[in-house]
């Protein structure tokens, strides 16, 4: 292993109560195929940020597309203070930019552990880019993949899902900072590069500035070699400000579509930054307030893909 390669490593502001922010995600479909990759973090009682490449990664793993009723089933599990027993939540929606590395998923508790939780604790957004040289720090699940899990049964018949990883905590400086989906990065996407070590199974874990904001979600690395410096990339999350939601206030009552920048703005979801971007209804995209509309639709003229499960 290089020297210049960072090694994970404990942090003080990282503790166990990470645990309730940061889920791990699994798929699954009727013939017991079980695959988990991938790490999410709570943004809201029910609403889940995750890599959109780790949920492309499911849909391929299984045959499935963004454009029909997916055939599986996906689920965030989550580690409560006995380390032997989980909350399991499942995915029932997801929201996405197409070139955006940023996934929404919304859920809803599936065993009676996370039915007595009724709502994850969540994490205060920051949506403003960090700048060149902060600080951060970041938390995911190394290790998951398609060979670190498996489904048993027991003498009764009940099944067993083994999912084998290891939570891990990486640091590292700020390199650059990219706003356009022109970057290094292997997926086209606004991001910033950092020093810290990704590994396998991170994606979608939350990234924190200093003073505990999360500002981004593990996306992707490059491998290194002796002498090179370790590079690894953080979606930014000012493009999920433009995805809709639909939400009713009550079950069987009409429902509403809202803008991620209007629930931030109502107080439903915890950020800042938010005011610094402006959302063109009529030609789809978000942009910083000082360009104009051409600069800003060849920089960030996306249109948004949802399905559901």
């Amino acid at each position: 292993m290089p020297n210049n390669f960072p090694q994970f490593e404990p942090h003080p502001h990282i503790n166990s109560s990470i645990y309730e922010v940061a889920l791990r995600l699994a798929a699954f479909d009727a013939n017991d195929k079980f695959y988990a990759t991938g790490t999410s973090v709570a943004i809201a009682g029910n609403l889940l940020l995750a890599a959109k490449h780790v949920i492309d990664d499911f849909l391929k793993e299984f045959n499935c597309s963004y454009n029909e009723k997916a055939n599986i089933t996906i689920w965030a599990v989550q580690i409560t203070n006995d380390k032997d027993l989980y909350a399991i939540w499942e995915c029932t929606e997801i929201f996405s930019w197409e070139n955006s590395d940023i996934a929404i998923l919304r859920i809803a508790p599936l065993n009676d552990i996370a039915a007595k939780r009724k709502a994850l604790t969540s994490c205060q957004l920051s949506f403003l880019p960090p700048k060149q040289g902060d600080n951060i720090v970041a938390f995911g699940y190394k290790g998951l993949s398609r060979d670190s899990c498996k489904i048993t049964r027991d003498g009764t018949g009940t099944k067993h899902f083994d999912i084998q990883d290891e939570p891990h905590v990486t640091t590292g400086k700020i390199l650059d900072v990219y706003n356009n989906v022109k970057n290094p990065s292997r997926i086209p996407a606004p991001c910033f590069a950092t020093e810290a070590r990704v590994d396998g199974g991170m994606s979608g874990g939350p990234v924190f500035t200093e003073n505990g904001l999360l500002c981004g979600i593990l996306s992707t690395s490059f491998d290194v070699t002796d002498g090179e410096l370790n590079t690894s990339f953080v979606s930014l999350l000012w493009p999920m400000l433009a995805i809709k939601l639909p939400l009713s206030k009550d079950r069987g009552s009409q429902t509403t579509e809202y803008s991620i920048q209007e629930l931030v703005q109502k107080g439903l979801i915890s950020g800042t930054g938010w005011e610094h971007f402006i959302i063109n209804e009529k030609l789809g995209f978000i942009s910083p307030p000082e360009e104009d509309n051409d600069q800003a639709l060849a920089k960030y003229g996306w249109m948004t893909s949802t399905f559901i499960l």
